[in-house]
């Protein structure tokens, strides 16, 4: 497990990234429970084989992940990911963090830097 999120506004929705990278597997998994963690529901959907680092809650309650092939967007809920970071390579990101005030998220990446990623 990389990382748990609990919804700030509602302590029942929670979240998990997954990496069995060190099992030999590329898998992205991603999985949301709206119960507090009885019950799970896989949001991985369209993500591109990669190990899923760190997830964000954004404006709307958007789902933001850092994968080792970049950023990714969700709605709430949803299995469907778009990419996000136009301009920005497929490396690895291993903490991302998201700025309310500017609807931004911040990347770090291994070994590339950090960017500033409009979420609008």
């Amino acid at each position: 497990m990389t990382r748990v999120v609990v919804d700030p506004r509602d302590p029942d929705r929670v979240y998990t990234t997954h990496s069995a990278y060190r099992s030999g597997s590329n898998k992205a998994y991603v999985y949301g429970s709206s119960d507090g963690g009885r019950t799970w529901r896989n949001l991985s959907g369209d993500l591109p084989d990669a190990p899923v680092n760190d997830l964000v809650l954004g404006h709307g309650g958007r789902l933001h992940i850092g994968t080792d092939q970049g950023v990714f967007t969700s709605r709430s809920g949803e299995p469907v990911w778009s990419r996000l970071g136009r301009g920005m390579p497929a490396v690895p990101v291993d903490d991302i963090e998201y700025d309310a005030g500017h609807r931004r998220l911040l990347a770090a990446t291994f070994g590339r830097g950090f960017y500033e990623l409009a979420t609008n």
